[in-house]
């Protein structure tokens, strides 16, 4: 068997400070080790990236590396924001 292939996770979001949390810790908690987060923010105007910061903050170190945060300082929309998502990739 050869190494298991990377599997990459894109959360585009807006104004998701209540659900955000669950959405990390639902990629974190799988079995599958070999995957990357990247985490889109849309200009959101609550507190979503606070969350995020301190979610990620409490990670150990080796899980906090397959994070990518990208905080749109303009509202672009979804379709924008998975496009950068990819050019990320």
């Amino acid at each position: 068997m050869g190494q298991e292939q990377e599997i990459v996770v894109v959360s585009t979001f807006y104004n998701c400070k209540d659900y955000i949390a669950r959405c990390i810790e639902s990629v974190v908690s799988q079995d599958y080790d070999n995957y990357r987060h990247i985490l889109v923010n849309d200009c959101s105007t609550d507190n979503t990236m606070d969350v995020i910061v301190e979610y990620l903050d409490q990670l150990p170190e080796r899980l906090q590396e397959k994070f990518t945060l990208i905080n749109n300082t303009t509202r672009v929309g979804a379709v924008c924001n998975q496009v950068t998502a990819f050019r990320e990739i």
